[in-house]
Order: structure tokens, then sequence, then C-alpha cells
């Protein structure tokens, strides 16, 4: 199986292989119509590898489509894995945060409070310091993460992506 039996250029002009003829030379007995038969088996073998051929391509068209969807739904999966990790990590900031906070207005009450003995004010004056320290820090933590969340989701709104690319992975 080389080229096709039947050639037909741009114009429309149609071309027999070699082949063709040499079967139509074999079919002589049939007279005039030896041609004929000749023409239209070719017509049915270069349909037939067309067919075959057609096969193939929507063969590998499937499987290249299969792998693409594949790797749409991995790396959807990965971007959902990151925006819930950030956002877990977030919700756990914002609890600390909440947290040391309400620590820390504890320990000014007390620091300032003239019914606690020196030793608690004094103590508490230094926690409050240390915790002011310490929400600085998560704060500046928090912005890291809230830069990560854009820089993976390129700012807007996610949480509608996130819920369909869950829904399509249902």
């Amino acid at each position: 199986m080389g080229r096709e039996l039947v050639e037909i250029d741009n114009r429309g002009q149609i071309t027999w292989a070699t082949a063709v003829g040499r079967v139509a030379d074999a079919l002589n007995p049939l007279g005039h119509v030896a041609r004929m038969v000749a023409e239209l088996n070719a017509c049915v073998v270069d349909h037939r590898r067309m067919d075959l051929a057609l096969r193939r391509l929507q063969a590998q068209r499937e499987v290249v489509n299969f792998e693409m969807k594949e790797q749409w739904l991995y790396r959807h999966r990965k971007l959902t894995v990151i925006f819930d990790g950030h956002a877990d990590q977030m919700r756990e900031t914002q609890i600390l945060a909440r947290r040391l906070g309400q620590a820390y207005d504890n320990a000014v009450v007390m620091s300032v409070n003239p019914s606690e003995p020196d030793e608690v004010r004094l103590l508490s004056q230094q926690t409050t310091v240390a915790m002011g320290a310490q929400m600085l820090g998560l704060h500046g933590q928090r912005g890291d993460l809230l830069i990560g969340l854009a820089r993976v989701f390129q700012l807007g709104e996610v949480t509608p992506d996130v819920a369909l690319w869950r829904s399509l992975e249902a």
C-alpha cells in the first residue's frame, strides 16, 4: 500500500495509478468494461483506506482528548488543594489572631488594673510587649498568605471556580 490508486488534483483532474491499468489489462476478457471494473474497485480500495485512516485519526483524537482532560483535571485538583491549603491556613491564622487579640486585651487590662499586685501588672506589661510583637508577625504572615492566594489565582473571586472544579470531579 503506497500511494493512492486514484489521485485527484485541486482542479478535479483524475489520475489513475499504474496498478489500475495493469488490473484492467488482466481483466481484458471483459472488453471495454474491464477498465471500469478496475477503476471502480480502485475507488473502493481507496475509500476503505480513507475510512481506516479516518478511524485511526478519530482514535488518536480520543486519546489526545482523554490525555488533555486528565491533565486538565489533574491541574484543577492541584489548584484546589493549593486553594484549600491556603484557605485553611488563613482560617487558622484568623482564629489565632482573634485569640491572640483577646489575650492581649486581657493582659492590657491586667497591666493597668490598680487592684492587681505590682508583679502581676509588671508581668502583664511584659506580656503585652511580647504579644504585640507576635501580633505584628502574625499580621505579616496573614499578608504573605493573601499574596500567595493572589498569585495562585491571579486575584479575583475564586471560591465559585473551586466549587465548580469540585462539582466536575464528582
